[in-house]
């Protein structure tokens, strides 16, 4: 049996490595879901749950739908592509879609 600071190491590797997997797993479901909404946000975004993905995820999930109010809560560089994001955005993403993220937005 290896020593203890050893057996400490080993642990935090493989929480690190399980983490990160379960993160790299959940990317793919919403990426997975979004395309199946119409919404080709990663074509556009590099990075879909970076700050102005994360913006645009909210606000799909409360319930905004206009692709324009939608593509301009991006920030820094991902501004330059808003005509872009315009077309990325539009999509059929309804509260079906937004129900895996949290209860409906008419749940009491």
């Amino acid at each position: 049996m290896p020593p203890e600071p050893i057996r400490v190491l080993r642990d935090l590797t493989w929480a690190q490595t399980t983490i990160a997997q379960a993160r790299t797993k959940e990317m793919a479901r919403l990426e997975k879901l979004l395309e199946d909404a119409g919404i080709k946000l990663s074509s556009v975004a590099c990075e879909i749950v970076g700050v102005s993905g994360r913006a645009m995820l909210e606000a799909l999930i409360d319930g905004q739908r206009n692709p324009a109010a939608l593509a301009d809560l991006a920030k820094r560089q991902l501004r330059k592509k808003i005509p872009a994001l315009n077309e990325a955005l539009r999509g059929r993403f309804n509260d079906h879609h937004a129900s895996p993220f949290g209860p409906p937005a008419n749940c009491v």
